[in-house]
């Protein structure tokens, strides 16, 4: 099973200011590693959509993990991913 990865706009605005935030709090370094493990974690969820737990948001919005500092929520479509939001666990929430 191979699923198209979908990012919703929020997606893309909260990827950016992690990104942005890790730079700014622990320099590029760090935060290019993020951006590694975020595409790799995603490229896995593409063969793998169901490997994180279910969340309490909804029936198919799911809670993952990229590192022990940084989650994401995603929903598993029957054609695709939807990416919606991401965040370090070190902070609060970025909302838009």
């Amino acid at each position: 099973m191979s699923l198209e990865i979908h990012y919703t706009p929020k997606a893309k605005k909260s990827l950016q200011f992690l990104h942005a935030f890790i730079t700014e709090k622990f320099g590029k370094r760090p935060a290019d590693k993020f951006i590694r493990e975020a595409e790799k974690t995603i490229l896995l969820l593409k063969e793998q959509p169901y490997l994180f737990k279910k969340s309490e948001l909804g029936e198919h919005i799911r809670l993952g993990l990229i590192s022990r500092y940084t989650s994401f929520l995603y929903e598993v479509t029957n054609t695709r991913i939807i990416l919606h939001f991401f965040w370090d666990n070190r902070q609060e929430p970025f909302y838009d």
